[in-house]
């Protein structure tokens, strides 16, 4: 996506400069140009604030939770007697179609989301993908148990 977005970026600049130097140039083709960056720094925004989460056991038994922006990284270390277990959470969105996620609330109040899952609407498949959360859920509890016996 970084990609698209860069591309989308230098080109409305290299039109722009074109444009810029034309007598003629279109206001409506000034217009696209304007929103095409609109939406290529919009979508540069949604990159650099939305991170990249995993979280990993090491062998010490402690359960180190990640979260990896594109400018930094943010890591929460626990030992895994100090985690609760893991919650399956139903969301339903506004057109009402059911939204799945395997949720687990870090002893700091940091909720991490383990797997997650959506669903197009009326496709029938919200008993699937809840299927798929819980069984998250359970390797997840599984792992945890491994850790802490460890």
């Amino acid at each position: 996506m970084w990609t698209f977005a860069v591309i989308i970026l230098f080109f409305n600049g290299l039109l722009f400069w074109q444009f810029g130097h034309m007598a003629s140039s279109s206001v409506l083709a000034t217009i696209g140009l304007i929103v095409s960056g609109l939406f290529s720094l919009g979508l540069v925004q949604i990159l650099v604030t939305t991170p990249s989460t995993y979280s990993s056991i090491g062998s010490d038994g402690e359960v180190t939770f990640t979260w990896r922006y594109i400018t930094h990284c943010e890591h929460k270390v626990f030992h895994p007697s100090a985690l609760a277990k893991p919650t399956v959470v139903e969301r339903i969105d506004s057109d009402g179609d059911s939204n799945w996620s395997t949720q687990l609330v870090l002893p700091d109040g940091t909720v991490f989301i383990i797997a997650e899952y959506g669903t197009w609407t009326s496709s029938g498949r919200n008993e699937k993908i809840r299927k798929r959360c819980e069984a998250a859920c359970v390797m997840f509890i599984e792992d945890l148990s491994r850790a802490a016996s460890a």
